[in-house]
């Protein structure tokens, strides 16, 4: 079973003390490993982004999953 966020459905209106944060999910290309941070410009899904190595083994990273989570305001 997928660890996928459960997203609004499109055209929801966020609440006042909510807002969108995009996420990018980082897989090793070797192990299992899997990271999950804040989307940078220039992000696309398969690619493999530079200095994005594995913590485990060393291994380039490359993009799994670009996702927008909706977050409690600070």
């Amino acid at each position: 079973m997928s660890n996928l966020p459960i997203l609004p459905a499109i055209g929801d209106e966020l609440k006042k003390n909510e807002k969108e944060v995009t996420r990018t999910v980082l897989a090793c290309t070797k192990c299992e490993e899997q990271v999950t941070r804040e989307y940078k410009e220039g992000d696309i899904v398969f690619h493999e982004p530079d200095g994005e190595i594995c913590k485990s083994c060393s291994s380039q990273m490359i993009i799994k999953q670009i996702f927008v989570e909706i977050v409690k305001k600070k």
